[in-house]
């Protein structure tokens, strides 16, 4: 932390990034001591620490990041990277280590035995399934594939992510042995629709949901590491298909190989989003009215459906107004813009006591840290307000709503299921 503090104080733009790429290196292996014992903290500090290290290509090659040159500028990238850094640094200081020490999180959940709120629940998962398969159509392999995939998010409408949900009260209420094989189809399924429908994301966070559910454990650390560096290098190749279209294997080379000349990718395109916004403060086009409306609107939408809220409630919707962006941004840069370092310092606070209650028996608090790792891909670099706390929410809801039904679950517990 004092060394992050020295280096803001720095001049020069080279030592600057040459220190804050130095500093958020060792705060991920702090981070990632502390989660050796815990794989999916793991998984979340791998996804992470990508939106760092796809950055050494922009400051130490001076690799342009593709379609975007209006906030291009030594001052504002540097911040940028500074506030990411910071991130790191805080979140390390406020996880414990005594709190991670070989935790299966699954093993730890009280299953309830209830075939009837099992099979209610599979519905659900067969129905939205069906439900994106009849409503969506096929990206990969047709030529207009972007607007297609666009189309596909206006048509699902949210409802693809909530499927999370279902899926996790389904664990819960499958102590049979035989229904742990139709877990493993919908997943497949899942899977599948995601791919051919261009939700890349959705299917990556699902995949990190499946292993926590079934996989944790099972696999030693450096393996697990192989296959999330395996499983980034092919989610690169599905977003290329996804924007380019067809199967011509001579494109997607030829996309690929254009990334030495410029960077198109998630990581980039986030760092640049948050540094629009930090650009966009610094000219005064963005001031004190928008940061409250802003800031209002995240808090009720963190309970209203996005669909109800209101053009200007969200902070992407004044900056596409006056910056060429690719979208999203760092939850970080979020809470920085509304409540500057203080923003962020809660936002790390709140997340650590997550990841610092996985010992907790709690099955309601289990599911919702189960949840927020699952999800990290969208709560970090695109929307704080849905992914880190309403699916939650709805899930506190769901949850509590079945105890309810249920009146006394925990003298109905079922022994638990070898996963």
């Amino acid at each position: 932390m004092i060394l992050w503090l020295i280096t803001v104080t720095l001049s020069s733009y080279v030592i600057k990034y040459h220190l804050y790429f130095i500093i958020g290196t060792f705060a991920i292996f702090s981070i990632g001591k502390k989660f050796s014992n815990f794989q999916p903290g793991l998984i979340l500090l791998i996804f992470i620490s990508t939106f760092l290290y796809y950055l050494v290509p922009v400051f130490f090659f001076d690799i342009p990041i593709a379609g975007h040159t209006e906030f291009v500028s030594e001052n504002l990238y540097i911040k940028t990277l500074g506030l990411l850094v910071f991130f790191f640094v805080i979140l390390n200081l406020f996880l414990k280590k005594r709190a991670l020490e070989k935790l299966l999180i699954r093993k730890s959940l009280k299953k309830i035995r209830s075939w009837p709120i099992f099979l209610f629940f599979y519905l659900i998962q067969i129905l939205i399934i069906a439900s994106a398969i009849i409503k969506g159509s096929v990206v990969i392999g047709i030529e207009d594939s972007y607007s297609a995939y666009t189309e596909n998010i206006d048509n699902q409408s949210g409802t693809w992510e909530y499927f999370y949900l279902v899926y996790m009260l389904c664990f819960l209420f499958s102590t049979m042995r035989f229904t742990k094989a139709l877990m493993i189809i919908s997943f497949i399924l899942y899977c599948y629709v995601s791919i051919t429908r261009g939700y890349r994301i959705q299917m990556i966070q699902m995949t990190i949901l499946f292993f926590i559910l079934y996989l944790d454990g099972l696999f030693k650390n450096m393996y697990l590491v192989l296959g999330l560096i395996f499983g980034l290098l092919s989610m690169e190749v599905l977003g290329v298909l996804k924007m380019i279209g067809g199967r011509d294997t001579s494109k997607i080379m030829d996309t690929l190989s254009g990334f030495d000349n410029f960077l198109l990718t998630t990581q980039t395109e986030v760092f640049y989003s948050t540094t629009a916004v930090l650009g966009l403060v610094e000219k005064n086009v963005i001031g004190l009215q928008i940061q409250a409306e802003t800031f209002i609107g995240f808090l009720i939408n963190i309970i209203a459906p996005s669909g109800l809220m209101w053009n200007g409630s969200r902070l992407l919707d004044h900056i596409s107004k006056y910056a060429g962006i690719g979208g999203g941004g760092y939850c970080f840069g979020y809470t920085y813009f509304w409540m500057g370092y203080l923003g962020i310092i809660l936002l790390a606070l709140y997340i650590g006591w997550l990841l610092n209650s996985i010992l907790s028996k709690n099955n309601l608090l289990l599911l919702v840290i189960i949840l927020t790792i699952s999800v990290c891909p969208r709560w970090f670099a695109y929307e704080p307000a849905n992914y880190l706390f309403r699916l939650e929410i709805w899930l506190v809801i769901m949850y509590s709503f079945i105890l309810l039904f249920l009146k006394k679950p925990h003298e109905q517990q079922a022994p638990t299921v070898n996963n």
